[in-house]
């Protein structure tokens, strides 16, 4: 099984591997002025820059932690995938809920706020 790829428009061929990558920046630019940084959990240890002829830009980088972090939630059981799916639906309707109860509760403050309003002007 082969577990290489490519980005388009570079030639760095990258390997999968069990942890997730991230792309990181320098906080020291080239001496040009051009930032350049690497990929954390990337191996062999890969460079980026946005120099001019670099082997792979920073665009490209981005794009092959993409595609590698996208390899790596397939690779968990579906059994996995599916548990976490259910957690995150759950904690998104407990959010929801909490927020359309506000919204009610300021809507009903909205018109109590506003009849009041109508009250007194009616007294003016």
């Amino acid at each position: 099984m082969d577990f290489s790829f490519t980005v388009d428009g570079s030639d760095v061929v990258f390997q999968h591997n069990t942890r997730k990558w991230e792309l990181r920046t320098n906080r020291h630019p080239e001496t040009s002025g051009e930032s350049w940084g690497w990929i954390e959990g990337c191996e062999p240890h890969t460079c980026w820059s946005n120099k001019n002829r670099a082997k792979l830009s920073k665009a490209q980088a981005g794009g092959a932690c993409i595609i590698h972090n996208e390899w790596i939630e397939q690779q968990r059981p579906l059994s996995f995938r599916i548990l976490d799916a259910r957690k995150s639906l759950q904690e998104a309707t407990k959010q929801h809920d909490i927020l359309t109860d506000k919204m009610f509760r300021s809507s009903a403050l909205v018109l109590d706020l506003t009849s009041q309003l109508e009250l007194l002007e009616t007294e003016v």
